[in-house]
Protein backbone atom coordinates (compact mmCIF):
# COMPACT_ATOMS: atom_id res chain seq x y z
CA UNK A 1 0.00 0.00 0.00
CA UNK A 2 2.76 2.38 0.79
CA UNK A 3 4.44 1.44 -2.34
CA UNK A 4 1.31 2.19 -4.21
CA UNK A 5 0.74 5.76 -2.26
CA UNK A 6 4.49 6.68 -3.40
CA UNK A 7 4.06 5.85 -6.60
CA UNK A 8 0.91 8.05 -7.31
CA UNK A 9 2.03 11.18 -4.67
CA UNK A 10 5.72 11.17 -6.08
CA UNK A 11 6.16 13.92 -8.54
CA UNK A 12 2.39 14.18 -8.60
CA UNK A 13 2.00 17.45 -10.13
CA UNK A 14 4.13 16.39 -13.41
CA UNK A 15 1.95 13.30 -13.96
CA UNK A 16 -1.29 15.39 -13.67
CA UNK A 17 -0.19 17.84 -16.22
CA UNK A 18 0.83 14.48 -18.25
CA UNK A 19 -2.63 13.40 -18.16
CA UNK A 20 -4.67 16.75 -18.91
CA UNK A 21 -2.10 17.67 -22.10
CA UNK A 22 -2.96 14.11 -23.10
CA UNK A 23 -6.79 14.68 -22.89
CA UNK A 24 -6.62 17.93 -24.63
CA UNK A 25 -4.03 16.17 -27.34
CA UNK A 26 -7.10 13.19 -28.09
CA UNK A 27 -9.66 15.87 -28.09
CA UNK A 28 -7.46 17.75 -30.85
CA UNK A 29 -6.88 14.60 -33.19
CA UNK A 30 -10.39 13.52 -33.03
CA UNK A 31 -11.82 16.88 -33.66
CA UNK A 32 -9.90 17.21 -36.53
CA UNK A 33 -10.35 13.88 -37.97
CA UNK A 34 -12.96 14.13 -41.41
CA UNK A 35 -14.58 11.90 -42.74
CA UNK A 36 -16.49 11.17 -46.17
CA UNK A 37 -20.02 10.57 -47.25
CA UNK A 38 -21.92 10.66 -50.31
CA UNK A 39 -25.56 12.71 -50.12
CA UNK A 40 -28.06 12.81 -52.31
CA UNK A 41 -28.08 16.13 -53.63
CA UNK A 42 -31.72 18.10 -55.40
CA UNK A 43 -30.34 19.26 -59.13
CA UNK A 44 -32.06 22.79 -59.87
CA UNK A 45 -32.52 23.53 -63.87
CA UNK A 46 -33.10 27.01 -63.80
CA UNK A 47 -34.22 27.58 -68.00
CA UNK A 48 -35.85 30.43 -70.03
CA UNK A 49 -39.60 31.16 -69.41
CA UNK A 50 -40.24 30.01 -73.11
CA UNK A 51 -38.11 26.84 -72.76
CA UNK A 52 -38.43 23.27 -71.52
CA UNK A 53 -36.10 20.61 -71.10
CA UNK A 54 -37.73 17.90 -73.29
CA UNK A 55 -35.14 14.66 -72.12
CA UNK A 56 -34.88 12.37 -69.36
CA UNK A 57 -32.43 13.56 -66.97
CA UNK A 58 -31.56 12.99 -63.38
CA UNK A 59 -33.64 14.75 -60.32
CA UNK A 60 -31.26 14.16 -58.39
CA UNK A 61 -27.02 14.08 -58.22
CA UNK A 62 -24.59 11.99 -55.69
CA UNK A 63 -22.46 14.82 -53.60
CA UNK A 64 -19.26 12.87 -51.84
CA UNK A 65 -18.54 15.33 -48.76
CA UNK A 66 -15.96 15.65 -46.37
CA UNK A 67 -16.11 16.90 -43.02
CA UNK A 68 -16.47 16.61 -39.99
CA UNK A 69 -19.29 13.77 -38.50
CA UNK A 70 -20.91 16.87 -36.69
CA UNK A 71 -20.87 18.99 -39.40
CA UNK A 72 -21.91 16.30 -42.41
CA UNK A 73 -24.83 15.81 -40.32
CA UNK A 74 -25.78 19.41 -39.82
CA UNK A 75 -25.40 19.22 -43.27
CA UNK A 76 -27.63 16.82 -43.99
CA UNK A 77 -30.30 17.92 -41.93
CA UNK A 78 -30.47 21.53 -44.22
CA UNK A 79 -31.73 21.96 -47.74
CA UNK A 80 -28.45 20.96 -50.12
CA UNK A 81 -28.87 21.72 -53.71
CA UNK A 82 -27.01 21.47 -57.12
CA UNK A 83 -27.91 24.29 -59.35
CA UNK A 84 -27.68 24.87 -63.07
CA UNK A 85 -28.61 27.72 -64.45
CA UNK A 86 -29.41 27.79 -68.27
CA UNK A 87 -31.26 31.48 -68.62
CA UNK A 88 -29.22 32.24 -71.42
CA UNK A 89 -29.06 29.11 -73.49
CA UNK A 90 -31.04 28.52 -76.64
CA UNK A 91 -32.59 25.70 -78.35
CA UNK A 92 -30.65 22.11 -78.87
CA UNK A 93 -28.65 19.49 -76.83
CA UNK A 94 -26.43 21.02 -73.80
CA UNK A 95 -23.37 18.54 -72.47
CA UNK A 96 -23.25 20.62 -69.01
CA UNK A 97 -19.73 19.63 -66.65
CA UNK A 98 -21.13 19.50 -62.76
CA UNK A 99 -18.54 21.37 -60.86
CA UNK A 100 -18.35 21.18 -56.78
CA UNK A 101 -18.69 24.89 -56.79
CA UNK A 102 -22.08 25.05 -58.37
CA UNK A 103 -23.34 22.84 -55.10
CA UNK A 104 -25.33 24.51 -52.15
CA UNK A 105 -25.05 23.93 -48.58
CA UNK A 106 -25.83 25.86 -45.92
CA UNK A 107 -23.43 28.40 -44.91
CA UNK A 108 -22.04 27.21 -41.64
CA UNK A 109 -21.81 23.51 -42.53
CA UNK A 110 -18.13 23.85 -43.31
CA UNK A 111 -18.35 20.85 -45.95
CA UNK A 112 -16.33 20.05 -49.04
CA UNK A 113 -17.47 18.67 -51.90
CA UNK A 114 -15.01 16.29 -53.33
CA UNK A 115 -16.52 14.77 -56.32
CA UNK A 116 -20.30 14.80 -58.10
CA UNK A 117 -21.51 11.48 -59.80
CA UNK A 118 -22.28 11.77 -62.69
CA UNK A 119 -19.76 14.49 -63.85
CA UNK A 120 -21.55 15.54 -66.18
CA UNK A 121 -25.23 15.60 -67.96
CA UNK A 122 -27.18 16.22 -71.03
CA UNK A 123 -30.09 18.41 -71.55
CA UNK A 124 -31.98 19.10 -74.53
CA UNK A 125 -33.77 22.56 -74.95
CA UNK A 126 -37.07 23.49 -76.95
CA UNK A 127 -38.99 26.58 -77.65
CA UNK A 128 -42.54 25.89 -76.07
CA UNK A 129 -45.77 26.57 -78.50
CA UNK A 130 -48.82 26.61 -78.20
CA UNK A 131 -51.66 25.31 -81.42
CA UNK A 132 -55.26 25.11 -82.23
CA UNK A 133 -56.13 21.09 -82.43
CA UNK A 134 -58.98 19.31 -82.81
CA UNK A 135 -60.82 17.24 -80.34
CA UNK A 136 -62.05 13.55 -81.81
CA UNK A 137 -65.45 12.39 -80.86
CA UNK A 138 -65.65 10.24 -78.61
CA UNK A 139 -66.36 6.52 -79.23
CA UNK A 140 -69.32 5.33 -78.24
CA UNK A 141 -69.43 1.83 -76.35
CA UNK A 142 -72.27 -0.70 -76.33
CA UNK A 143 -75.96 -0.52 -77.65
CA UNK A 144 -78.95 1.10 -76.84
CA UNK A 145 -81.70 -0.60 -75.36
CA UNK A 146 -83.28 -2.76 -77.42
CA UNK A 147 -85.56 -1.02 -79.68
CA UNK A 148 -83.54 2.74 -79.21
CA UNK A 149 -80.91 4.37 -81.69
CA UNK A 150 -78.62 6.69 -81.36
CA UNK A 151 -79.53 9.37 -83.21
CA UNK A 152 -76.93 12.16 -82.74
CA UNK A 153 -73.55 12.66 -80.57
CA UNK A 154 -72.43 16.17 -80.09
CA UNK A 155 -69.50 17.30 -77.71
CA UNK A 156 -67.67 20.49 -76.60
CA UNK A 157 -65.32 21.96 -76.89
CA UNK A 158 -64.84 20.48 -80.51
CA UNK A 159 -61.40 22.00 -80.66
CA UNK A 160 -58.61 22.74 -77.67
CA UNK A 161 -55.36 24.78 -77.33
CA UNK A 162 -52.06 23.09 -76.55
CA UNK A 163 -48.76 23.87 -75.14
CA UNK A 164 -45.63 21.92 -75.05
CA UNK A 165 -42.10 21.51 -76.56
CA UNK A 166 -42.03 22.58 -80.13
CA UNK A 167 -41.36 19.16 -81.93
CA UNK A 168 -44.40 17.48 -79.39
CA UNK A 169 -47.06 19.93 -80.64
CA UNK A 170 -45.98 20.03 -84.33
CA UNK A 171 -46.98 16.04 -84.45
CA UNK A 172 -50.51 16.29 -81.95
CA UNK A 173 -52.69 16.42 -84.57
CA UNK A 174 -55.68 15.78 -82.72
CA UNK A 175 -56.92 15.22 -79.02
CA UNK A 176 -58.62 12.31 -78.47
CA UNK A 177 -61.45 11.97 -75.45
CA UNK A 178 -62.11 8.76 -73.30
CA UNK A 179 -65.02 6.68 -74.70
CA UNK A 180 -68.68 6.96 -73.07
CA UNK A 181 -70.36 3.42 -72.26
CA UNK A 182 -74.11 4.07 -73.56
CA UNK A 183 -74.99 0.32 -72.96
CA UNK A 184 -78.99 -0.30 -72.66
CA UNK A 185 -79.57 3.60 -72.89
CA UNK A 186 -83.60 4.22 -73.90
CA UNK A 187 -83.25 8.14 -73.38
CA UNK A 188 -80.49 10.85 -74.27
CA UNK A 189 -77.20 11.19 -71.91
CA UNK A 190 -75.83 14.07 -71.11
CA UNK A 191 -72.26 13.27 -69.02
CA UNK A 192 -68.82 14.58 -69.20
CA UNK A 193 -65.78 12.76 -70.24
CA UNK A 194 -61.58 13.49 -69.92
CA UNK A 195 -59.01 14.09 -72.37
CA UNK A 196 -56.58 11.71 -73.55
CA UNK A 197 -53.18 12.51 -73.46
CA UNK A 198 -50.49 10.10 -73.94
CA UNK A 199 -47.70 12.78 -73.76
CA UNK A 200 -47.44 13.93 -70.45
CA UNK A 201 -45.60 17.26 -72.05
CA UNK A 202 -48.42 18.11 -74.06
CA UNK A 203 -50.91 20.53 -72.42
CA UNK A 204 -54.25 21.12 -72.89
CA UNK A 205 -56.51 24.54 -72.32
CA UNK A 206 -59.24 23.70 -71.12
CA UNK A 207 -57.45 20.37 -69.74
CA UNK A 208 -61.37 18.54 -69.30
CA UNK A 209 -63.96 17.38 -69.26
CA UNK A 210 -65.41 17.45 -72.20
CA UNK A 211 -69.13 17.37 -72.20
CA UNK A 212 -70.80 15.03 -74.17
CA UNK A 213 -74.78 14.76 -75.42
CA UNK A 214 -75.70 11.77 -76.86
CA UNK A 215 -79.26 11.55 -78.51
CA UNK A 216 -81.32 8.73 -77.95
CA UNK A 217 -84.36 7.67 -79.27
CA UNK A 218 -86.88 4.93 -81.03
CA UNK A 219 -85.72 3.20 -83.69
CA UNK A 220 -85.68 4.59 -86.87
CA UNK A 221 -86.19 2.82 -90.43
CA UNK A 222 -85.18 4.30 -94.08
CA UNK A 223 -87.76 5.37 -96.33
CA UNK A 224 -86.96 6.65 -99.58
CA UNK A 225 -88.86 10.28 -100.86
CA UNK A 226 -89.09 10.64 -104.67
CA UNK A 227 -89.39 13.50 -106.94
CA UNK A 228 -88.30 16.67 -105.02
CA UNK A 229 -87.76 19.39 -107.50
CA UNK A 230 -84.10 21.31 -107.11
CA UNK A 231 -85.23 25.17 -107.52
CA UNK A 232 -82.07 27.34 -108.15
CA UNK A 233 -82.60 30.82 -106.47
CA UNK A 234 -81.98 32.56 -109.49
CA UNK A 235 -84.28 32.21 -113.24
CA UNK A 236 -81.01 32.33 -115.26
CA UNK A 237 -79.75 29.16 -113.83
CA UNK A 238 -80.75 25.54 -114.84
CA UNK A 239 -80.22 22.51 -112.95
CA UNK A 240 -79.58 19.11 -114.09
CA UNK A 241 -81.03 16.76 -112.97
CA UNK A 242 -84.43 19.22 -111.99
CA UNK A 243 -85.45 16.23 -109.58
CA UNK A 244 -83.84 14.24 -106.59
CA UNK A 245 -84.60 11.89 -104.29
CA UNK A 246 -83.68 11.59 -100.20
CA UNK A 247 -83.21 8.81 -98.16
CA UNK A 248 -85.00 10.01 -94.71
CA UNK A 249 -84.61 8.32 -91.13
CA UNK A 250 -88.11 7.95 -90.08
CA UNK A 251 -88.98 6.72 -86.31
CA UNK A 252 -91.13 3.24 -86.41
CA UNK A 253 -93.96 5.01 -84.69
CA UNK A 254 -94.81 7.85 -87.42
CA UNK A 255 -97.54 6.64 -89.44
CA UNK A 256 -97.70 9.75 -91.39
CA UNK A 257 -96.82 9.29 -95.10
CA UNK A 258 -94.14 11.96 -95.88
CA UNK A 259 -94.34 13.34 -99.55
CA UNK A 260 -91.50 15.75 -101.75
CA UNK A 261 -93.71 19.02 -100.18
CA UNK A 262 -92.28 17.80 -97.16
CA UNK A 263 -88.90 19.15 -98.28
CA UNK A 264 -87.23 21.52 -100.24
CA UNK A 265 -83.92 21.31 -102.63
CA UNK A 266 -82.62 24.77 -103.71
CA UNK A 267 -79.13 25.55 -105.16
CA UNK A 268 -77.38 29.25 -104.27
CA UNK A 269 -77.72 31.52 -107.12
CA UNK A 270 -73.79 32.61 -106.45
CA UNK A 271 -72.97 29.31 -106.49
CA UNK A 272 -71.94 29.98 -110.53
CA UNK A 273 -68.83 32.00 -111.41
CA UNK A 274 -69.30 34.43 -113.58
CA UNK A 275 -66.86 33.06 -116.35
CA UNK A 276 -67.74 29.33 -115.71
CA UNK A 277 -69.89 28.21 -117.84
CA UNK A 278 -71.40 24.64 -115.62
CA UNK A 279 -70.57 23.97 -111.67
CA UNK A 280 -71.22 20.88 -110.16
CA UNK A 281 -72.49 21.55 -106.63
CA UNK A 282 -74.38 19.87 -103.51
CA UNK A 283 -78.39 20.97 -103.45
CA UNK A 284 -79.03 22.02 -100.03
CA UNK A 285 -81.71 19.67 -98.93
CA UNK A 286 -84.02 20.74 -95.98
CA UNK A 287 -87.15 18.97 -94.34
CA UNK A 288 -90.20 21.66 -94.43
CA UNK A 289 -92.05 21.77 -91.22
CA UNK A 290 -90.96 18.15 -90.47
CA UNK A 291 -94.26 16.53 -88.68
CA UNK A 292 -91.58 14.79 -86.21
CA UNK A 293 -88.49 16.14 -85.26
CA UNK A 294 -86.89 12.79 -85.14
CA UNK A 295 -87.31 12.65 -88.53
CA UNK A 296 -83.51 13.25 -90.86
CA UNK A 297 -82.00 13.14 -94.05
CA UNK A 298 -79.60 10.40 -94.00
CA UNK A 299 -78.50 10.94 -98.36
CA UNK A 300 -79.63 12.64 -101.04
CA UNK A 301 -79.30 10.74 -104.52
CA UNK A 302 -77.75 12.30 -106.55
CA UNK A 303 -75.25 13.89 -104.10
CA UNK A 304 -74.58 16.36 -106.98
CA UNK A 305 -76.47 18.09 -109.49
CA UNK A 306 -75.16 20.16 -112.53
CA UNK A 307 -75.81 24.17 -112.85
CA UNK A 308 -76.12 25.86 -116.15
CA UNK A 309 -76.49 29.12 -117.20
CA UNK A 310 -80.17 29.22 -118.88
CA UNK A 311 -79.46 29.16 -122.89
CA UNK A 312 -76.59 27.46 -122.80
CA UNK A 313 -76.12 23.75 -123.84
Amino acid sequence: MNLLRSMLLENWAIKLTSVVLAFFLWLAVRGDRNVERIISVALEIQVPRDMEITNERPSFVEVTVRGAPANIGYGLSGPPAYTINLQTAGEGTHEIPLSPGNVRFPATSGLEVVRITPSRITLVLERTITAEVPVVQPELRGEPAPGFDVYRTSYWPSQIRISGPRSRVVRTKQIYAAPISIAGLSQSLRTFTNLVIDDHTIRPSPAGPIEVIVEVGVHREVKTIAGIPVLPESDALRVTPSHISVEVLVPVTFKERLTPENFSAEVPAGILAPSAREARVKPEVRLVNSPDPAIAIARVHPAEVIVRRAGRD
